[in-house]
């Protein structure tokens, strides 16, 4: 069967007229997501803070963000920004040792 249009219209520009058919998605996206964006163009970032505290939680997903490069640098170990991104994700985690030994990989792999 053929898709209908569900609205018609056109837009004028001065002499210039140009047909618009308005039609049904076929499928639904599981999920939309939007950036909030600076007057400047970069992305803003939404962090949560302890009320009590001021700490920040990280709601599990830096421990995400670390398993995926430490499965990336199964795969490929001479991944320079991988390592430096390891080394800080285990920074912020309070793992001094692997973040140190992620940060001297990542300084060889530099020269």
């Amino acid at each position: 069967m053929a898709a209908r249009s569900i609205a018609s219209l056109s837009l004028s520009f001065g002499l210039v007229s140009i047909p618009v058919r308005l039609f049904s998605a076929t499928e639904g996206s599981a999920t939309v997501s939007f950036n909030l964006l600076t007057k400047e163009g970069s992305r803003v970032k939404q962090q949560y803070v302890s009320v009590n505290d001021g700490k920040l939680e990280y709601r599990g997903q830096l421990d995400s963000a670390l398993d995926s490069y430490e499965r990336c640098l199964a795969i490929d170990p001479r991944l320079a920004d991988a390592h430096f991104n390891a080394a800080r994700l285990h920074e912020q985690l309070g793992h001094a040792q692997k973040a140190l030994r992620h940060f001297s990989v990542y300084r060889r792999l530099q020269r």
